[in-house]
C-alpha cells in the first residue's frame, strides 16, 4: 500500500528574497555573410528536456520483476533533501519540489556551481 500523506509547506506567499537567475558570460555578436544574427538570440526558442530527479536506486532485473501496483522503490535520498534539476541530462540546479495548484513545481535554490555565501 502505497503512503502517499505527506505535509506540504505552504508556499502561497512570495519569497522575500530576490530570486536568483543563472548568469551566463556574454557570446560575442554579430552577423553571418547573409546578414543573420548570430550568438545566443537565436538559441533562445531551442527546446530543451528538464527533469527533476528525485532520487535513484539500484534494482537486479529479478526484483524489478516482482514490481506489481502498490509496490514501493525506495530512493537514495532523504525527505527533504534538495533535488536535482537536469537540463538535457546535465545538472543545472537544486532545489525544492513545490505544489501549485494541484501541480509539481520546482523552485530553484542554487545553481550547479555556484558556491555558498
Amino acid at each position: 500500500m502505497i503512503d502517499d500523506t505527506f505535509s506540504t509547506p505552504d508556499y502561497s506567499s512570495p519569497a522575500s528574497e530576490a530570486p536568483e537567475t543563472a548568469n551566463f558570460p556574454p557570446v560575442a555578436g554579430g552577423s553571418t555573410a547573409n546578414g543573420a544574427a548570430h550568438g545566443i538570440e537565436f538559441l533562445k526558442d531551442v527546446e530543451v528536456v528538464a527533469t527533476v530527479e528525485l532520487g535513484s536506486t539500484h534494482l537486479p532485473i529479478r526484483e524489478i520483476l516482482k514490481l506489481h501496483r502498490g509496490s514501493v522503490v525506495e530512493l537514495d535520498r532523504l525527505v527533504g533533501q534538495p533535488v536535482d534539476l537536469f537540463v538535457n541530462n546535465t545538472l543545472l540546479a537544486k532545489g525544492e519540489v513545490i505544489v501549485i495548484n494541484e501541480r509539481f513545481g520546482f523552485r530553484i535554490m542554487k545553481f550547479a556551481g555556484q558556491t555558498e555565501e
